[in-house]
């Protein structure tokens, strides 16, 4: 569908930067201006903002039912992960179970990664750059007094 051949009802996609929003057409005047419902913009037939404001650089264009479907899959989506990850900031260290951080762990960085760090078992091991392999040991706690004393 071309946007000469919109008339009031059908659904457009209004993008104003990184946010997309479905829209109505609410008019059409006769110069061929395209007004959509709940917003102040205007369009011209070319879909381009009619008194672009400096901040809010908006177009649309048709959109059809497929779309729809596929872009409110997309939204629920992102919603899903967004608020996993702001629930993610929420917990807290005493609350969390040793069963409940190995699932966590799996979940976010993949159960193939996981199995190769706890060799398979269920007992976490952490990789090499976080245990300090390769690194020399320090010196016992006995050692470091006896050189305080001296």
């Amino acid at each position: 569908m071309e946007l000469s051949e919109l008339k009031p009802g059908d659904k457009v996609l209004m993008t104003n930067g990184n946010t997309e929003t479905i829209c109505e057409v609410e008019k059409i005047d006769r110069y061929g201006r395209i007004k959509v419902k709940g917003h102040e913009y205007l369009f011209n037939k070319y879909g381009l903002q009619v008194k672009k404001e400096k901040y809010n650089l908006c177009d649309i264009r048709p959109i059809t039912e497929q779309e729809i479907e596929q872009l409110k899959e997309k939204w629920k989506r992102q919603y899903a992960i967004n608020k996993a990850f702001s629930m993610c900031h929420n917990v807290r260290e005493k609350d969390l179970t040793y069963e409940s951080a190995i699932k966590i762990i799996t979940i976010l960085s993949g159960k193939r990664k996981l199995k190769e760090e706890t060799n398979g078992n269920n007992n976490f091991q952490l990789p090499e750059k976080e245990t300090g392999k390769g690194k020399p040991e320090e010196p016992a706690a006995e050692q470091r007094e006896d050189q305080r004393t001296v």
